[in-house]
């Protein structure tokens, strides 16, 4: 009696686990690459935090052109993030990205501006910074959360748990 009780339960949890994968985390990204050298890349969960900033190592082609992409959202055209792009004294480049750009000081506003609409995927600005660079970026990228990918794992496991038993035989009394 107690093995069916279990067996259903088990069903029941795994199902459930493998029902909560629609949870979401929105994420930032940042990818700058000259060919040739390694990509800078950044992502980034936590929208709290502005500017999200680092610095890359990327030794930048002559042609580069420093710069500010604003990025809107669809329908109203708010202001929703902006990326600013700047040399930096070791050779190398500044990222900065604000997920609120009414916090972004004037300073980190450059006047080589472009506004694009948010696609909820990475868009390719590398207009903006001249040839010989591709510069990436994405704002509200759906990822899953660890969580969501934690619990569909499990219910996985517990559905294939439950498949392994039910194929053994009972053992039967002589």
């Amino acid at each position: 009696m107690k093995a069916p009780i279990f067996r259903s339960a088990t069903v029941a949890v795994a199902l459930f686990a493998g029902g909560v994968t629609n949870a979401q985390a929105f994420a930032d990204y940042v990818n700058v690459l000259v060919p040739g050298q390694v990509a800078v890349t950044f992502q980034s969960f936590n929208d709290s935090t502005a500017p999200e900033f680092f610095i890359g190592t990327t030794i930048l082609p002559i042609a580069f052109k420093e710069g500010t992409v604003f990025l809107t959202e669809p329908g109203t055209g708010a202001y929703s993030d902006a990326l600013t792009i700047v040399r930096n004294s070791t050779g190398g480049v500044e990222i900065l990205f604000f997920s609120d750009p009414t916090t972004m000081p004037a300073i980190d506003i450059l006047p080589n501006q472009l506004s694009i609409t948010e696609t909820g995927g990475v868009q390719d600005v590398s207009s903006l910074f001249g040839p010989g660079i591709l510069v990436q970026v994405g704002s509200d990228l759906n990822v899953p959360e660890p969580a969501t990918w934690a619990m569909m794992l499990i219910g996985i496991g517990m559905a294939g748990g439950v498949m392994r038993t039910r194929g053994k035989p009972a053992a039967s009394a002589v």
